[in-house]
């Protein structure tokens, strides 16, 4: 029994090692075909086909591209429009401001002036008597014009023989002449004016050449 088992055994191997030859033999004849050519692939699966574009909704696209950039573009106009806008309005701010300032601010230097003036006078009435209060007057006058120069209010003189400014002078006095050239030119200042940023805050008193009549 021992050896009818050993020849089973022998059988089945041989068995499978013939199964296993005609297996390799099998696959390598689907590789190199039967006449032994190597076996073509199977060709690759074909893309499917582009959809065709609808010139419609291309048409749409742009137009619709077209538009954005002309909002853009208005936008952006817009903005520097605001911008441009809020620069007026900034600046007429300021100026209403500095008219309110000067408004405000003008009558008080209206009123140091005709102090000036008036201090002015009061000294050279005093100076034909006394030098002392002459001199304490004229020391009041220059703390009051450090004042004003502290506002940035400026006197004003005109040279003899210049021209008459109604709008900066005011004439106090006539000089009668025969000269025709020197009418309606200073004959002298009598009392300086006082300006600030080219506004004038008290004219300048002054003596005004008149042509005399015979």
């Amino acid at each position: 029994m021992c050896d009818n088992a050993a020849t089973e055994s022998v059988l089945d191997e041989k068995a499978v090692e013939e199964a296993s030859v005609e297996i390799s033999g099998d696959a390598a004849e689907l590789e190199t075909g039967e006449d032994g050519a190597p076996a073509e692939q199977a060709p690759a699966p074909a893309a499917p086909p582009l959809m065709p574009v609808d010139p419609a909704l291309l048409e749409g696209i742009t137009a619709k591209l077209g538009a954005l950039e002309q909002q853009f573009s208005r936008r952006f106009a817009y903005d520097v429009g605001k911008e441009k806008i809020l620069d007026k309005l900034h600046a007429e701010l300021q100026g209403y401001k500095s008219d309110l300032y000067a408004k405000l601010t003008k009558p008080i230097f209206h009123d140091i002036a005709v102090v000036l003036d008036d201090l002015r006078k009061m000294s050279i009435g005093l100076n034909e008597q006394a030098q002392e209060p002459a001199a304490l007057l004229v020391s009041i006058a220059d703390s009051l014009i450090c004042t004003l120069d502290k506002y940035e209010v400026t006197p004003f003189s005109s040279a003899p023989g210049s021209k008459y400014q109604a709008t900066t002078q005011r004439m106090v006095r006539v000089q009668p002449t025969q000269d025709a050239a020197l009418v309606g030119h200073i004959a002298q200042s009598v009392s300086p004016g006082y300006v600030r940023g080219g506004q004038i805050i008290y004219p300048e008193k002054v003596t005004v050449y008149k042509m005399e009549v015979n």
